[in-house]
């Protein structure tokens, strides 16, 4: 007489159940560890000190001359003009200087330039003298206030010196590019120097 065939359940142990849920946790052990290892990782990145100045610094950083410094060169400039000595100016120019509206030479181009002008103005007033103001530097550039006086004994713009005093204001913007008078622009008052000197009513 055939009969239905009842496939048998296998029934799990508690054996297999026990070692089934200890391989389940071993998993999940393993994924927290991972997941530790790269959250430590990360934050020890983040605090290596060779890694967090390199953050704090630009990614372009160039030395410069602090703006104290520059002041300080442009007031010896002043002095070594105020020593009537057209050789001790080359120490404060740059090769390729450029000096703007200042004095008989519109734009002097080149120390050799410069020194021609301040040439003329030393003979013409051989106690030629500065007076600073004021200095005020910001970056690269330093304003400068200034009075001029001096006695005329020479000879300048066609007029012979007899001895009268001049006084005469202005202002100079100067650029120091490594420590030196790279570009100048020069405010005065050219009209009233020159109506001192009686070369225009």
């Amino acid at each position: 007489m055939g009969g239905t065939v009842i496939p048998l359940r296998q029934v799990e142990t508690p054996v297999t159940v026990t070692q089934r849920m200890s391989e389940s946790m071993i998993r999940v052990g393993l994924l927290v560890v991972r997941f530790a290892v790269v959250v430590l990782v990360l934050e020890s990145a983040s605090s290596i000190p060779g890694v967090a100045a390199q953050e704090a610094i630009p990614a372009t950083v160039c030395p410069t001359t602090s703006e104290e410094a520059n002041k300080a060169h442009v007031r010896a400039w002043y002095e070594a003009i105020c020593s009537g000595d057209v050789k001790a100016l080359d120490a404060f120019l740059a090769p390729e200087v450029i000096r703007h509206g200042g004095g008989t030479i519109p734009d002097a181009l080149g120390p050799a330039d410069i020194e021609q002008n301040f040439a003329l103005y030393f003979a013409a007033f051989p106690d030629l003298h500065f007076e600073v103001v004021d200095l005020i530097s910001e970056g690269d550039q330093v304003l400068s206030r200034w009075v001029l006086t001096g006695t005329f004994e020479g000879e300048l713009l066609g007029a012979t010196g007899d001895g009268r005093k001049i006084r005469v204001e202005g202002m100079s913007l100067d650029r120091i590019e490594n420590g030196l008078v790279a570009e100048g622009f020069d405010g005065w008052d050219n009209y009233g120097f020159r109506k001192q000197l009686g070369v225009v009513e």
